[in-house]
């Protein structure tokens, strides 16, 4: 007697498979749809998320002298009279664990801001 299933088994498996995976991607594709249309998350500024980071952390700026270098760049950098560098950035996102993505304006990256 043979272990081995008849060819129509490995079909019906594959079948069931491919309806799985379909099956998934109709979901995948329904609650994107829905999340954007009822929860979506608005686009904030690199200095927005800064803020926001340092208020979940309870931070001041002082705090984010050892990023910066002075608390007169910090000031400068949230009063958006200085621009964050790539310095600031690499720090940021290693101090606060969040992807250097978060501190680049949307418009140097249009298809971001759809």
């Amino acid at each position: 007697m043979s272990n081995t299933y008849p060819s129509w088994t490995n079909w019906r498996v594959k079948s069931i498979q491919r309806s799985k995976k379909k099956y998934a991607e109709v979901l995948v594709t329904l609650i994107e749809a829905y999340e954007e249309e009822h929860h979506s998350i608005p686009h904030a500024s690199p200095i927005e998320v800064l803020r926001t980071l340092m208020a979940g952390n309870d931070l001041r700026q002082k705090d984010l002298v050892p990023i910066f270098g002075s608390e007169s760049i910090v000031s400068e950098v949230l009063h958006k009279k200085r621009a964050l560098n790539k310095n600031h950035i690499e720090k940021l996102s290693k101090r606060f664990k969040v992807s250097p993505a978060v501190f680049f304006e949307v418009a140097a990256f249009p298809d971001l801001g759809s």
